[in-house]
């Protein structure tokens, strides 16, 4: 098991310090599957970086295996699967992605996903039966560990968001950091009843003779998120709060990264920003951070999802449909079922059809 300090890092930390928060902003939508006031729409602060910026970092994602494409083919011993790159933001353009899936959801058994709608609920069930796993139940509260100069440094980002500081002082650092560094806008799609991909294809094969399996446990996840002990969690949300406090930007760019298909490049982009806001000063701390959290949240989950994945997918047609970033790189999903000996295909989706 990697370490976990990454998982506490990002989801506990980076909605604080400039950088740390503009990153897990930038991934969080394409990372991880958690649900989620305004709107995720407008422009993207990528199409304002230089040309030649922006070209050296399409020409660094293009190096990594699958950098590009949401939708792919899987075959083996002639039993035909996919998968599908998700975002757990919703947008008026899913339904395009829809709609190149439907075809392809009417020859499969089995749907994967990284978690179910009814596991997501046992989940926080779990949590709401253990609070000892998300509150501080024992000794000084989270105002006391932290500190006064580093808890005036929350204030302002818990009153951004209407969070009572009352209400944050009971929660562990990793906790609170998954409840604020989700973007306002995802929660307020969340509130309409608004759902990313995930969750649409869920629905649309609920009344189908289709099993539905979770590729995260409870378990797993509480061993990323939680396992840190408090003093340790409390260390690394003092370490990224003295990097300071912004708002959040960059949902807009993962969106449009996410419907032109360059799924690495989300990523690339991020960790550019991430140097450039941090400063040489924090470079080592920006890399470290940066390699843990890729670790913890991507390559382990990858590894026991493909322990699943290679035998059911050589025996039953299924869909796997993970967040865009699990595909690609040479630890990314694509590669894994590769070098488990399945013939990997892109399939298109039409160009004019995602954008508009």
């Amino acid at each position: 098991m990697p370490n976990k300090r990454p998982a506490n890092l990002m989801l506990n930390c980076l909605f604080q310090g400039k950088m740390m928060r503009q990153i897990f902003v930038m991934l969080t939508a394409m990372v991880y599957a958690f649900p989620a006031f305004a709107s995720c729409s407008g422009p993207s602060p990528f199409d304002a970086l230089p040309q030649n910026t922006q070209a050296e970092l399409r020409h660094i994602s293009n190096q990594v295996p699958y950098a590009n494409g949401i939708l792919w083919q899987a075959e083996k011993n002639g039993v035909t699967s996919y998968i599908v790159g998700t975002m757990h933001v919703s947008d008026p353009r899913l339904h395009k992605v829809m709609q190149a899936l439907d075809p392809h959801l009417r020859d499969i058994d089995h749907l994967f996903l990284e978690m179910t709608a009814k596991d997501e609920v046992a989940f926080m069930g779990h949590l709401t039966r253990h609070p000892e796993t998300y509150l501080i139940t024992t000794g000084p509260s989270l105002v006391d560990r932290l500190g006064e100069t580093h808890w005036q440094r929350l204030l302002v980002r818990l009153n951004d968001m209407g969070m009572p500081g009352f209400m944050a002082a009971r929660y562990q650092p990793w906790f609170l950091g998954l409840v604020l560094s989700v973007p306002p806008c995802m929660l307020e799609e969340k509130r309409k009843g608004r759902h990313g991909l995930d969750r649409r294809i869920e629905q649309q094969v609920f009344d189908r003779d289709i099993t539905t399996s979770s590729l995260d446990t409870t378990e797993t996840l509480l061993e990323i998120l939680a396992s840190d002990p408090i003093d340790r969690q409390v260390e690394q949300f003092q370490q990224s709060l003295s990097l300071g406090i912004s708002e959040s930007a960059g949902i807009e760019s993962v969106i449009a990264h996410y419907f032109a298909e360059e799924t690495q490049l989300a990523w690339e982009y991020a960790a550019f920003n991430a140097y450039e806001l941090a400063g040489p000063e924090n470079a080592e701390y920006v890399t470290t951070t940066l390699e843990e959290m890729h670790q913890a949240l991507v390559v382990h989950r990858n590894t026991l999802w493909l322990e699943k994945l290679s035998p059911a997918l050589s025996a039953t047609p299924s869909l796997v449909a993970v967040g865009a970033l699990h595909l690609p790189g040479d630890a990314g999903i694509l590669s894994g079922l590769k070098q488990q000996g399945f013939t990997i295909t892109r399939l298109p989706i039409p160009k004019p059809a995602i954008a508009d």
